[in-house]
């Protein structure tokens, strides 16, 4: 029998850290970290990482493992994820993947294919164009190269549409044929999706009283210390909600209070994109916890689901 590896996803603020702590006491798992920002040291506020209490219950892996001025990618992750994974079956243990980002799921999964790198004198060249003729003129031309790619994507993504049509200039195949050459673990081991969702609303409200409650416990003086620290964070620990919107705060740019509103706008609309991610993988088995009345019923929900 193949060995199992679980993935406990969501969008941020539905309650996946206690949740993942009491399904693992109850099936035996260490918890891995599937979320791009908690990977960073320092950054405990913006990134909503697990309490110290909370991670002392159970193993947890690749938390705190990159500086703030390290890039870490997503083939970076795979690697280490592996590694992981099989260190914990050495144990007896199931691996549990804890976390909100779709895009590093997929490249466990279904495998990173191996694009060539930047071309920045056709990348200039299409960015140009699109200043010319607009986006929508490069979104046709890629819905013509590979239309595959172009339905996945909205004709504003601009940076993927780019991308996209830089590596067909280069290597002269699609993006979409280069993925399908790719391979994950998926083939590997027994790979189970658990999805944990809320009604929309009530997921907003949830994200608000993070944000709130992130303020409350020193997100400013914790964006100051970093910014103090290091003289430039690297291009992906850059990206964590709540550090540029604090910066421009510190930056006068914005009052507390608009800044405050800002995030929690960034970060609703942040939950939205992984909602849609995540959607349009059939594979998941989603879990209204506003459905469940107690966290004993939610595992129980979920040792079933598995």
């Amino acid at each position: 029998m193949k060995k199992q590896v679980l993935f406990l996803i969501g969008p941020t603020g539905v309650g996946k850290t206690t949740v993942s702590i009491s399904l693992a006491k109850r099936i035996n798992a260490e918890i891995i970290c599937c979320d791009s920002m908690q990977v960073y040291k320092e950054m405990n506020i913006m990134t909503s990482k697990p309490p110290l209490g909370l991670m002392k219950q159970i193993p947890h892996h690749l938390f705190d493992i990159r500086d703030p001025d390290q890039n870490f990618s997503a083939a970076e992750f795979e690697k280490e994820a592996l590694r992981v994974i099989s260190d914990i079956h050495k144990k007896g243990k199931i691996p549990l993947f804890v976390g909100g980002t779709g895009f590093y799921v997929t490249a466990l999964v279904d495998g990173l294919f191996k694009a060539p790198g930047a071309n920045w004198q056709i990348r200039s060249q299409l960015s140009q164009e699109a200043k010319d003729y607009g986006n929508e003129a490069l979104f046709e031309r890629l819905k013509a190269l590979d239309s595959e790619t172009a339905n996945k994507l909205h004709s504003n993504d601009l940076r993927r549409i780019i991308r996209a049509l830089e590596i067909w200039h280069v290597t002269g195949f699609k993006i979409s044929d280069l993925k399908r050459s790719t391979k994950g673990i998926y083939s590997d081991y027994d790979i189970r999706f658990l999805g944990l969702i809320a009604d929309r609303k009530r997921l907003y409200e949830k994200v608000e009283q993070r944000v709130d409650e992130m303020f409350e416990h020193g997100l400013v003086d914790e964006v100051r210390a970093i910014r103090n620290k290091y003289k430039l964070l690297s291009l992906t620990s850059s990206q964590a909600l709540g550090y540029k919107e604090v910066v421009w705060f510190l930056d006068e740019k914005y009052t507390l209070d608009e800044t405050r509103d800002l995030l929690k706008k960034n970060t609703r609309r942040y939950a939205k994109r992984q909602l849609s991610w995540f959607r349009r993988d059939k594979r998941i088995r989603w879990i209204n916890i506003e459905e469940i009345d107690s966290m004993e019923a939610i595992t129980e929900k979920l040792i079933k689901e598995r």
